[in-house]
C-alpha cells in the first residue's frame, strides 16, 4: 500500500507466510482519510485479523529436512548402517538453505560427509518432491481455505488485490496454490502480487511511524514550542478479531451458552452499556467468566469447543444469596 500511493479507498487481502507463521488480514487504505466517531481520523482499517500458528517457513524446513533424512536412511540401509544424530543435525541445519535453493531452481543437490564410508555423498531433491510432500499439500490447503473463508464472508469489503508478503511467500507454490483456490483473483492483473515480501514489515513499519496530520501531539522539550507527533496514535482502526462473551447457564435446557457482547468486527476501542438478567445458584458468590472465540462462526452452545476463556470476575455479594434469585447487572463493557 505504501509502494503504490493509492488515490482511491483500497482494500487487500495480505497473505504473509513469514518464518514462524502464517498471518491473514483484510486492509482497507483511505487515501483522504475517514473521519470517526471521536474526531480523530483513520488512514487504514484493519477488518480482519487471522492466522494458523502452525504453519511458517519453518515448517517448510522441516519438510525438506525430513524428505533428505528419508534418502539418506535409504541409503544407508544397504550397508546395515543409520542415521546418526550428527548427520541428521548436518541436515537439519541446512534445510532452509535447500528450501531457498528449490524456490529458484527446479532441483538441488545436497553433499553430506558420512563418517562410516568416510566420504562425502550427493543426495538430490526436486521442487516436485517437495511440493508433493503429504504435509505441504495439507499447509497449502489450510491456508488457502482461511483466504476463501474470508473472501466468502459477505460481511466484509471485496479485496482488489491479494498481497504476497514474508519470505516464505518466494516459494513458486504458494502462488500456484493461491491461483488454483482463488482463479478470480489468478486472472486479474496484479490479482495476486507481491512487492519485497522479505523486507515488507520494514516499510509497513517506516509507513506505520510517519505522523498524519491530526496525529495527537506530545510535549516536546520544556521550554520550546516544540511537539511530537504521535505517529500512528489512531490513524488505524483495529477491530474484534473473534466475538466475545460471558458464559451463562441455561437452566431450561441444562447447558452452559455463550452470550456475546462483543461481536467479531466491532471496532476497537469499544465502550457501551449492557444489561443481563439470570437466575443465581445458592452462594454468597457469582463467578462471570469472559469467552472468545476460536473460530469465525462459533456455536454460542459449545462453549469448551468454539471458545477460549479470557477472564474470570468474581462478584461478592456479603450473604448467601437464595438459589433462584434473579441477578441484574448493568454495567459498561469496554476494550
Amino acid at each position: 500500500l505504501a509502494q503504490s500511493r493509492p488515490t482511491k479507498d483500497t482494500t487487500v487481502l495480505v497473505f504473509d507466510l513469514g518464518g514462524g507463521t502464517f498471518d491473514l488480514s483484510l486492509v482497507t487504505c483511505y487515501p483522504g482519510g475517514k473521519p470517526r466517531s471521536d474526531g480523530s481520523t483513520a488512514y487504514y482499517d484493519i477488518h480482519v485479523s487471522d492466522g494458523l500458528p502452525d504453519v511458517g517457513g519453518c515448517e517448510f524446513d522441516d519438510v525438506v529436512h525430513h524428505l533428505l533424512r528419508d534418502k539418506l536412511a535409504a541409503f544407508l540401509a544397504r550397508s546395515g548402517a543409520k542415521v546418526t544424530d550428527y548427520m541428521d543435525n548436518q541436515l537439519r541445519q541446512n534445510a532452509e538453505r535447500i528450501k531457498k535453493e528449490l524456490t529458484e531452481a527446479e532441483r538441488t543437490v545436497y553433499e553430506i560427509y558420512l563418517p562410516v564410508l568416510d566420504d562425502t555423498v550427493p543426495f538430490e531433491l526436486t521442487r516436485q518432491e517437495f511440493e508433493s510432500a503429504p504435509r505441504v499439500r495439507e499447509m497449502l490447503d489450510r491456508m488457502t481455505a482461511q483466504a476463501r473463508e474470508v473472501l466468502n464472508d459477505a460481511a466484509l469489503p471485496r479485496p482488489e488485490t491479494i498481497v504476497l508478503t514474508g519470505g516464505s511467500c518466494r516459494m513458486p507454490m504458494i502462488r500456484k496454490a493461491l491461483a488454483k483456490a482463488l482463479p478470480e483473483y489468478a486472472k486479474l492483473l496484479d490479482g495476486i502480487r507481491e512487492y519485497r515480501p522479505e523486507t515488507a514489515i520494514s516499510y509497513g513499519a517506516a509507513r506505520y511511524g510517519v505522523p498524519e496530520a491530526d496525529d495527537a501531539l506530545i510535549p516536546g522539550v520544556p521550554g520550546t514550542d516544540n511537539t511530537i507527533k504521535a505517529a500512528g496514535a489512531k490513524s488505524v482502526i483495529k477491530r474484534a478479531a473473534y466475538d466475545v462473551g460471558l458464559r451463562y447457564f441455561d437452566e431450561k435446557k441444562r447447558e452452559y451458552i455463550i452470550s456475546c457482547l462483543i461481536p467479531r468486527g466491532t471496532e476497537l476501542p469499544f465502550t457501551t452499556r449492557w444489561d443481563v438478567g439470570h437466575k443465581l445458584q445458592e452462594s454468597e458468590i457469582s463467578v462471570k467468566r469472559l469467552y472468545e472465540a476460536r473460530v469465525i462462526a462459533p456455536d454460542n452452545r459449545q462453549p469448551d469447543r468454539d471458545y477460549r476463556l479470557v477472564k474470570t470476575v468474581t462478584v461478592h455479594f456479603g450473604k448467601v444469596v437464595p438459589r433462584g434469585t434473579t441477578s441484574e447487572a448493568r454495567d459498561r463493557k469496554s476494550t
